[in-house]
Parts: structure tokens; sequence; C-alpha cells
């Protein structure tokens, strides 16, 4: 039986990812070192797969070790047959890893990242950024091939492939010229044309050099947050909420209070222009708070004349005639006793909303 073939493969790098389920994650040099220091294939045997099945089956291979350089996780892979053709044929032109994270039931190595399977991947974009095409070689076992998580490897085969089609038929087109002229190669394959196609893999190379951290990412099995960090978040959460009632309270308080000066003043002008006597200031003054606060965006007349119900009761009071002499001296001697009767107008709207 023939041995299988080892290939090192770049399966992983530090810096900053988003998941398959769109969730930001920060793998740094020390997350890359923890991965391939706590891979032992004694305790799990991560296998090769294509895609990301479930179950992590079926599977392709496995890996035998995992290496840290710089930042860069690489895994010693001996991959069956079948995947190599897939690799070489360019049916899967990337990989995706998968982890268990360090909380995850069925880590290994709890309390450690830990590699849970490299996914190889054709038509899906390969999940971190950055990085070269799988290539399995056909030579001895020593060789080592690198793929580097492309920024899309997908992006650099079809950029080669439109390279290709550029040369035959920039070929074609001399064939022609030597054949029938210049002429006759312009008709049939126009310079532009040409061109056209090498600007366009140029362009895919320009996204492929370019490209941001913005497609699916590796499958990373950890919640983001543990469940204490999720209860200091509820936690900080309730004590903004509480700090923002009290806060719009606050302000209701004070608004509150400045329109009960605001009717106060108004209730004194009207006074001191004989058209209220001031033994009903405080029944007016509860009227004009009353209206303040339950008739909030209420309206009175059309257009321009538009009042609210508190504008359209100072208006009726501004327009009271002036008060007779001796009835308001009379009122007067008694401005200031207690008044204990609430106007009838505030009180049989209590009585109403009491019901």
């Amino acid at each position: 039986m023939a041995t299988k073939q080892t290939y090192r493969v770049h399966a992983l790098r530090a810096g900053r990812h988003v998941d398959a389920r769109g969730r930001v994650v920060e793998l740094s040099a020390a997350d890359i070192a923890e991965l391939a220091e706590s891979y032992d294939p004694a305790l799990h045997r991560a296998p090769l797969v294509k895609g990301h099945p479930e179950h992590d089956k079926p599977s392709y291979g496995v890996i035998q070790a995992a290496v840290a350089e710089n930042g860069h996780l690489f895994a010693e892979v001996t991959p069956v047959p079948e995947l190599v053709d897939d690799v070489r044929e360019h049916r899967l032109l990337g990989v995706s890893a998968a982890l268990y994270g360090r909380t995850h039931p069925r880590n290994p190595t709890p309390g450690k990242l830990h590699l849970r399977h490299l996914g190889f991947v054709g038509a899906v974009p390969p999940s971190v950024k950055g990085l070269d095409a799988p290539q399995f070689a056909e030579d001895d076992a020593t060789h080592e091939d690198y793929f580097e998580f492309s920024e899309s490897a997908a992006l650099g085969t079809t950029a080669y492939t439109f390279d290709m089609v550029a040369g035959l038929l920039r070929g074609l087109r001399e064939q022609i010229i030597a054949d029938k002229g210049v002429e006759a190669a312009e008709a049939v394959l126009p310079t532009w044309r040409i061109e056209a196609i090498v600007t366009s893999a140029d362009e895919l190379r320009r996204q492929r050099d370019h490209e941001i951290d913005d497609a699916p990412q590796p499958i990373f099995s950890e919640d983001p947050m543990t469940e204490a960090e999720i209860r200091a978040l509820q936690e900080q959460n309730a004590k903004l909420t509480a700090e923002n009632a009290t806060l719009k309270k606050s302000i209701a308080d004070d608004k509150d209070l400045r329109l009960q000066a605001d009717h106060a003043a108004f209730c004194e002008s009207l006074i001191s222009d004989r058209r209220l006597l001031p033994r009903d200031k405080e029944g007016t003054l509860q009227m004009l708070n009353h209206l303040a606060r339950t008739s909030d965006g209420a309206e009175f007349g059309e257009g321009d004349d538009k009042q609210s119900p508190v504008d359209a009761y100072k208006a009726s009071l501004r327009a009271r005639l002036q008060i007779d002499d001796a009835l308001f001296s009379e009122s007067a001697g008694r401005r200031h006793q207690p008044v204990d009767e609430k106007h009838p107008l505030v009180a049989e709207a209590e009585a109403r909303a009491a019901r």
C-alpha cells in the first residue's frame, strides 16, 4: 500500500476576522501559537473536509501536526488521492479553518483553542484573506506547497485563466496576420477585444491584492462573550436605562416647575391689569397647569391661527374687560387668604379621569 504524501498547508493567520455567523473575531499571534501548541492528534485528529460539513464527515485526510510561525498557522496534512486531484484540477481553490472555542463542550483541550477541521472550499471564497490557493505538487514527499487563504483564491485563478485566453488569442491573431494580413486579423480579432481581456485580468488581480476583510470567515465554535461578560453588560444596560429614566423625569419636573412659574407670573400680570380678581388666581393657575399637562399636541383653530389649549385660554383671559374698581378692591383684601377649592373645570376633568 502506497504511503500517503504529507503536505504543508497555510491554514490560518493572526488578525481581525468575521466568522460565518457575522461575529468579529480577533486572533493574536499568541492565539495562533496556542492553536499549534494545543493540537494533539492523539486527542483529536482534525479531519480534512470539503466545505464545512456539520459533523466533520466525510473525511478526506487528517491534520498530522500544526506549526505556528510569526502569527501564521501551518498544518501538516495527509490528504487522500481524491482531495489531491481536486486541488490539482482547481476544483478546490482555498481552505477555511474551523476551531473549537475554549469553552466548547467537545473541545479536547478545554481552556485552549483547538483545530476542529480544515475545510477545502471551491466556489465559496476562502475564509481568511491574504493567501494563495493550495497546490499539491506531484513530486516527492519532502516538497512543501503553500496556500495562503487568498483574498480570493478564485480571483487569482480567474485572472490567470484570462491571461491564458488573451495569450491564445494573440497567437491566433498573429497567425491570421501572417496568412491574410492585418486588416483581416482586425476584422476577426480586433486588438481592443484582447486588451479588454488583459484589463479584466489586471482588475481581478487588483481586487485580490487590495480586498479588505469583509467576506465570510472561518467557523468559530466559541461564543464571542462569556456568561459573566453578558451578565455585566445586562447590568450595565439596566443601570443606564434607570439613569436615563431618572434624567427624563428630572427634565420633565424642571419643565413643569418652569411652566408653573410662567403661569403664576401670567396670573399676576392679569391681576395687575385688573382682568383677574386676586381671589381667582389659584383656580386660574390650576387650570393653566392642568391644560399644560394634559393637552400635549392638541390645537385649536386653523392655519396660522392655530393655538394650544393653554394659549387659547390665556387669550381668553387677556380679552376680559377690566374689573370694576370697587369689586377689585374688595377682592384684593382677601388676596392672601388660602383657597382650598379647585377651579370647577379642573375638578370636573380630574373626576372624569378617575372614572
